[in-house]
């Protein structure tokens, strides 16, 4: 079983895209230390699973391989990891700490940082207020880490690729999750949670999307209508040149075809979520009646003993029926 084939969608395809970059620098045999920044429950671990991973997060942890600190201020040496890699952390910094979370991870990384965020543009924008208020619609809630992104505002990677590039660094960018496919994914998860029995449906088409999309899901050349930015900023020329060369050679866009595939996927499974949560409204409703008919019959039982209590038989028969208590408890105690 592929463990990394089974994560949620958007998961694999950053996770997926650092691996590839980070491996078109490694030497035959070679194992490198990565710090994973603000990776906490994350799936770096699992995917880097032949290198030193170690976790650097704001929560109170005792764990092998987890350090708590400050993303901005890191008690941590220059050129302490080979890399220093960050998923969808740079939206949950405030602005005005930005530029140090990029300065401290660049000056910790020996070779290079890769950063994976959402970017800013008005298409994005749109998606994660509509997705938000669906998620208020089926929850009565915001979205916590969407209300987040809404009130910092997500990061431009055009302006963080340029300021990587001020402070020394070369940049390779490629663009993940195809906005279109992102928002009809996550749609369907939000739904998912209110149906236990059919989130194993949903597994399996995150396993279908991982598998057909082989993580490059989003275009390169229409980058206004991809979620997702990841830079890899190496600090050498070689570096840079071996990157490069992996691009070219291995980054295409999604296929047309491929698309398509994808959303008559989700279509269908979005039809079964809608006929499951039909039946069990139906049920729910079935349910309700019968408790409103049992309800009425109680209420009728109700009316009719205050009816007979207030008559005027139940008023002079009431001594007769003192009477017989207490000589039946009186019987009761005879031996």
């Amino acid at each position: 079983m592929n463990k990394v084939l089974d994560l949620p969608f958007d998961q694999y395809g950053k996770h997926m895209q650092a691996y590839n970059m980070i491996n078109a620098l490694r030497k035959p045999g070679e194992k490198f230390s990565i710090l994973d920044v603000g990776g906490y429950m994350g799936n770096t671990k699992l995917v880097q699973k032949n290198d030193s991973v170690t976790i650097l997060d704001i929560f109170d942890v005792e764990e092998e391989g987890y350090i708590k600190g400050d993303a901005t201020n890191m008690q941590l040496g220059d050129n302490s990891y080979d890399f220093v890699v960050n998923f969808d952390v740079l939206e949950h910094i405030t602005p005005n700490d930005r530029g140090k979370f990029l300065d401290e991870i660049t000056r910790v990384a020996r070779i290079g940082v890769v950063v994976a965020a959402p970017t800013n543009t008005p298409t994005n924008e749109l998606a994660e207020k509509l997705l938000n208020d669906d998620f208020k619609k089926l929850y009565q809630v915001s979205h916590p880490w969407l209300k987040e992104h809404i009130e910092n505002v997500i990061p431009d990677m055009e302006k963080v690729d340029k300021y990587l590039n001020k402070i020394g660094l070369k940049t390779i960018v490629t663009a993940n999750n195809d906005t279109d496919l992102w928002v009809q994914m996550l749609g369907i998860a939000f739904i998912s949670n209110k149906i236990p029995q059919l989130q194993s449906k949903v597994k399996e088409l995150n396993s279908f999307y991982n598998a057909t999309t082989v993580s490059l899901d989003a275009s390169l050349v229409h980058g206004e209508f991809s979620y997702r930015k990841i830079i890899m900023a190496v600090k050498k020329d070689d570096d840079y040149k071996k990157l490069n060369e992996w691009l070219i050679k291995n980054y295409s866009d999604i296929n047309p075809v491929t698309k398509i595939t994808l959303e008559n996927k989700i279509l269908s499974t979005y039809a079964e979520l809608l006929d499951e949560l039909n039946a069990t409204a139906v049920k729910n409703s079935r349910h309700i009646n019968t408790l409103k008919k049992e309800i009425e019959t109680l209420t009728s039982y109700k009316d009719q003993l205050a009816a007979l209590q207030s008559s005027l038989s139940w008023g002079v028969t009431k001594p007769l029926r003192a009477i017989r208590r207490v000589a039946t408890r009186l019987a009761g105690g005879v031996k």
